[in-house]
């Protein structure tokens, strides 16, 4: 199957492919007028917000690399995978950019790397009387041979601390490596004043997340807790893939990709100097 038919197909009616990936058992209430009224368990098809749900990463991953086909056609199969895996408004604003970079991949699956994967993740911090919203870039990074997420940046400059106390090393606090499953929920604890959270610090960290980290230390700055994230991925001849978990009830959800490019200087501005291309 063409390629671009393939994506055609996706655009016009991509809910009816994801259709037939569910189904479920339904209580339903059934009165038989001839005879005393009782529960029967019927099979009905998937409603609307069963089409697609990736949970984990892992799933996406698998899914992104299938190239099962009926057709013996394991292009088009994976071409069709991936393109399952897009959130409906990128398929619908950048078709041409989606069209490319199939083309580029070809029949090659990409393995994922632990270490190929960034987050970005939206703190609330209070400053003094202030409380505001900064994001954190992360890194996945191997240390004493385990994976963690590493903090690399922040998105602001941070008023310089009037301390000089930073958090010492531990190797019992980390961040773990499934921590972008939970949304990072468990950054806010971490990175508080009296942990040692040095251990979860990237060593090429940047000035200005010093600046918070040393903020934090000194009891100058309070992360209440982490709001959303999102992960970037370095897939083939520069191309990256930004993936998001959406909840919604009438659209598919769970890890889809949300964009999508070629040039480092569509990363976000604080990403770009530790971006490593595949």
């Amino acid at each position: 199957m063409p390629r671009g038919l393939l994506l055609g197909l996706l655009l016009a009616g991509v809910g009816e492919v994801w259709a037939q990936e569910t189904d479920s058992l339904f209580l339903e209430n059934r009165r038989d007028t001839a005879a005393v009224s009782f529960i029967q368990i019927q099979r009905k098809p998937a409603e609307p917000f069963m089409k697609s749900r990736i949970h984990f990463m892992s799933d996406f991953f698998r899914k992104f690399n299938d190239t099962t086909a009926l057709d013996e056609n394991p292009s088009a199969a994976r071409h069709l995978r991936i393109l399952e895996l897009m959130d409906a408004s990128v398929l619908s604003s950048k078709a041409s950019l989606v069209q490319q970079c199939l083309e580029t991949l070809g029949e090659q699956p990409i393995q994922p790397t632990q270490e190929g994967l960034y987050a970005e993740v939206s703190l609330q911090i209070r400053w003094q009387q202030d409380v505001r919203k900064v994001k954190l870039y992360l890194k996945k990074q191997q240390q004493a041979g385990n994976w963690s997420w590493q903090l690399l940046d922040v998105d602001t400059e941070w008023p310089s601390s009037s301390g000089a106390l930073v958090p010492a090393t531990d190797s019992l606090v980390f961040i773990p490596p499934n921590a972008h499953e939970l949304n990072f929920m468990g950054l806010s604890r971490i990175m508080r004043v009296g942990v040692n959270f040095g251990s979860c610090i990237h060593p090429d960290r940047s000035p200005r997340l010093m600046a918070l980290v040393r903020a934090i230390a000194n009891q100058e700055a309070q992360v209440l807790l982490s709001l959303d994230s999102q992960l970037w991925w370095p897939i083939h001849q520069g191309w990256w893939l930004k993936i998001q978990s959406f909840s919604r009830e009438t659209e598919p959800s769970g890890w889809l990709i949300s964009d999508l490019g070629q040039s480092p200087q569509d990363l976000p501005p604080a990403l770009r100097a530790f971006w490593k291309p595949e």
